[in-house]
């Protein structure tokens, strides 16, 4: 109980919840069916909001490799939301960041929305090195980003402040845009 009292619930999915935290002796003590509640209202209010802002740090970004590494998912309209980066090897090297959208529903889905991919500044004072774009997410085009995002030597570089203890931070903005008649508007 006193582990459940001092983790933010909200950030986890309602399946987690229902299937791993509510378990007998939170349902059966008033104070843990308060958490509970609590944290579902607020994974309902995450669900519905139209922007929301998350970050994300990667470890040792020194060794990090051409496979993806993902962030754990972020949720925001019913969708969840993730980033996910790797190295690009080829001249010159540099790091690719991509923003992914995927949902529980096996009905059509589409959504637009404007994000804004940035890497913080840890060290030096002076803006985080930015990318955004506006894009429509759908089951077969549910990641967006870019190759490059920045050059591994920009990235690298002591000088920049990105990097602190080879770890780095990336923070991803979505603001969903006002729906089109393109667009099949979320639930």
């Amino acid at each position: 109980m006193e582990l459940v009292k001092n983790v933010d619930l909200s950030r986890f999915s309602k399946e987690f919840l229902c299937g791993d935290v509510m378990d007998d002796r939170l349902m059966r003590n008033v104070a843990g069916m308060e958490l509970i509640q609590e944290a579902m209202k607020s994974i309902l209010l995450c669900e519905n909001r139209t922007e929301g802002t998350f970050r994300y740090t990667v470890h040792n970004i020194s060794s990090l490799s051409p496979t993806f590494v993902s962030s754990p998912e972020y949720y925001m309209r019913n969708l969840r939301w993730s980033v996910f980066l790797r190295t690009n090897y080829s001249r010159p090297k540099s790091l690719a960041v991509f923003v992914k959208c995927k949902s529980d529903s096996s009905s059509t889905w589409s959504c637009k929305v404007s994000y804004e991919l940035r890497l913080l500044k840890q060290k030096a004072d002076g803006p985080s090195y930015t990318k955004m774009s506006t894009r429509i997410f759908e089951p077969n085009k549910s990641s967006w980003g870019y190759d490059p995002f920045i050059s591994w030597d920009q990235l690298m570089d002591p000088e920049n402040g990105y990097v602190k203890d080879d770890s780095i931070v990336i923070e991803v903005k979505l603001i969903e845009v006002a729906p089109n008649p393109d667009v099949v508007p979320m639930a």
